[in-house]
Parts: structure tokens; C-alpha cells; sequence
């Protein structure tokens, strides 16, 4: 599967791991191993995630929540 990854989505991410690294060091190196991982799971397996229930016409929105 592709990912498509929006730029404001990476700038998010980003700024979320800097936050996160002022809370404390190497936090946000943590994030976003978590997130990279998440990111390979997704690739992965899709289908096994759950959808989301909103209207979104014929799209269909899955979530993985991060630990």
C-alpha cells in the first residue's frame, strides 16, 4: 500500500517531536520512532485497522492510534 503523507501532516509531526523534547530529552526521538513504526504497520496491514464511522463519501477512513 502507499502512504500519502500531506505536508501539513510532516510539519505536524515535527513540531509535535520538538514539543515533546522539551518535556523531555529524547522524547521526541521516541515520537517518532513511534510513529515511523506506526507508519510501517499501516503499509502493512491496512485493512485490519478500524474504520472510522463518518461520512466521507467513498472514501474509507481507517485509524491507528499511537502508544
Amino acid at each position: 500500500m502507499n502512504l500519502r503523507l500531506l505536508p501539513e501532516s510532516v510539519a505536524e509531526a515535527n513540531t509535535a517531536a520538538l514539543w515533546y523534547d522539551k518535556q523531555r530529552l529524547s522524547l521526541g526521538e521516541e515520537f517518532m520512532g513511534e510513529l515511523q513504526s506506526a507508519l510501517a504497520t499501516i503499509r502493512e496491514s491496512s485493512h485490519g485497522m478500524p474504520v472510522l464511522e463518518c461520512d466521507f463519501g467513498s472514501q474509507v477512513i481507517r485509524r491507528h492510534l499511537l502508544k
